[in-house]
């Protein structure tokens, strides 16, 4: 948005001006401030728009898995603020409803735990980890320093998070404590697995051109 990056320029230049920055240091800060201004307002659209929908805790618990995973993962990022800002809108708050749905679902009347969270869990995990054995990181058109570590790097940490989120899920899941398996952990290991597989989905090719082609649609004017 105009005006985010308009605040964020101005915040630079005083910055810059502030410490007598060259040129260098005021692009560097003019692209962190724009960062953390448009992440505050574009999370605070996306909750605002959870809270309404009765779905923040697992929009919340989803918002922050999804932006870790896409971190470790070499995930797919967009240029224009503006379109991130409504994809993250539409895929936030789809995996929140996606989430808090099955989160329903799996939830006994009688307080007695069913396998359906941990066939989610399972069936999550197989899926997110032949997306990463054989897709992440996404392919990048453009020059990458250090191309060649990163995606083994890249790699490597998605698997390691993948096996360690099942370890510690299943872990939670078969506490002897039901009632708190079911009000608490849960919702938390639905909300985490939805957003594991969402985004390492977006590494598959098909889909990668899919949102990329929605993207410049988005963008079109």
């Amino acid at each position: 948005m105009r005006l985010i990056s308009s605040i964020a320029y101005k915040w630079a230049l005083a910055v810059a001006d502030r410490f007598n920055a060259n040129h260098d240091w005021k692009r560097f800060y003019y692209y962190w401030i724009r960062l953390i201004l448009g992440t505050l307002f574009k999370m605070t659209i996306i909750f605002g728009i959870a809270y309404l929908l009765d779905v923040f805790l697992p929009t919340f618990y989803c918002a922050v898995t999804y932006g870790f995973v896409k971190l470790i993962s070499g995930g797919m990022h967009y240029r224009s603020f503006g379109r991130s800002i409504l994809l993250s809108v539409m895929l936030f708050i789809t995996m929140g409803v996606v989430a808090d749905t099955f989160n329903y679902i799996y939830k006994p009347f009688d307080d007695t735990l069913t396998k359906g969270p941990f066939i989610y869990s399972w069936v999550m995990f197989i899926f997110s980890m032949v997306c990463a054995i054989t897709f992440v990181p996404v392919k990048v058109k453009h020059k990458v320093k250090l191309w060649g570590f990163r995606k083994i790097l890249y790699k490597v940490l998605t698997i390691a998070f993948i096996g360690y989120a099942m370890y510690y899920s299943l872990g939670l899941l078969n506490s002897p404590n039901v009632e708190e398996v079911i009000n608490v952990y849960m919702p938390g290991v639905i909300s985490v697995w939805t957003a594991v597989a969402f985004e390492l989905a977006a590494s598959i090719p098909f889909i990668y051109y899919g949102v990329t082609r929605l993207n410049q649609i988005l963008n079109y004017k």
